[in-house]
């Protein structure tokens, strides 16, 4: 089951699994985000530059993340998964 969260840190909404957390070289999970709109039209153009990146769960936690849907991992490609939830969150902008 995939879990979908969004959180707003720097004027950018990232879109990440709650499942899919990983201990890099530490105790303290990290999160894998993607960006998926700006706050401001000024974010929005630093949208070209932005890449997914990791996330110290405490980061997350302090920016009030927002539930967005829950998917059974069935059968279906987990990319087509995660492009369908960022077109969800891109068009009904939970944050």
């Amino acid at each position: 089951m995939y879990e979908f969260y969004v959180f707003e840190w720097q004027g950018i909404v990232w879109l990440y699994d709650d499942n899919e957390r990983t201990h890099a070289c530490s105790s303290q999970s990290t999160i894998y985000a993607y960006p998926v709109y700006g706050m401001t039209e000024e974010d929005q153009d630093a949208m070209d530059y932005l890449e997914p990146k990791y996330f110290d769960e405490h980061i997350v936690t302090l920016h009030s993340p927002v539930f967005v849907l829950s998917v059974d991992k069935g059968g279906e490609d987990e990319e087509e998964i995660l492009e369908e939830v960022m077109e969800e969150v891109q068009c009904n902008h939970p944050i």
